[in-house]
């Protein structure tokens, strides 16, 4: 590219455009992670499900905060793809089965989930936004995630309650528990 040309201004727009957005998501992720680890009513997993559709309530929040992220990522991914094809438009028109799956390419974001699974996929998907900006492992630190292919697998709730307390396991469903 030519300094000072068409495609080059083009090409710092997109990529500062890219950074805007990639620290709206890492934003939102940190305040996500805030109200899981938190609220004092629990914001995922079952109770968390119910209680999001309750306006002033950090579950509420948390649905909101999650949703936008997982707009982001459907639209970055849906930018990426339509940027591949030859003429830029070969996808056509997008269902909203479609846009969940985008959703859902770099991990889930669903709210019932455990709150360990919930966790770990955030910050997977932090680093995975600092890695699009910065390059794989430039910038910023990234966060640590447990080695899941480490974690138990107890087949029964007897087992599960014989771990030591606080020990991160999968269970039956291949969900990340915690022992009580």
């Amino acid at each position: 590219k030519i300094p000072g040309s068409p495609a080059e201004v083009k090409a710092g727009e997109r990529k500062t455009q890219t950074e805007r957005q990639a620290d709206v998501v890492t934003e939102d992720i940190d305040r996500s992670l805030k109200i899981i680890g938190g609220s004092t009513i629990p914001s995922t997993g079952f109770i968390g499900a119910l209680s999001s559709g309750v306006p002033g309530t950090e579950a509420h929040n948390l649905k909101n905060l999650l949703t936008g992220i997982k707009s982001n990522i459907s639209m970055d991914r849906l930018t990426l793809m339509r940027a591949a094809s030859p003429t830029g438009g070969a996808l056509g028109n997008v269902t909203d089965k479609d846009m969940a799956k985008l959703e859902a390419s770099l991990g889930s974001l669903e709210q019932g989930q455990t709150k360990e699974q919930l966790t770990y996929n955030l910050n997977r998907l932090h680093n995975t936004y600092l890695d699009i900006v910065h390059g794989e492992n430039k910038g910023p630190l990234r966060r640590s995630l447990p080695k899941l292919d480490d974690l138990p697998r107890p087949k029964t709730p007897a087992e599960a309650r014989k771990l030591p307390k606080g020990t991160r396991f999968y269970d039956p469903e291949g969900f990340i528990r915690v022992a009580p």
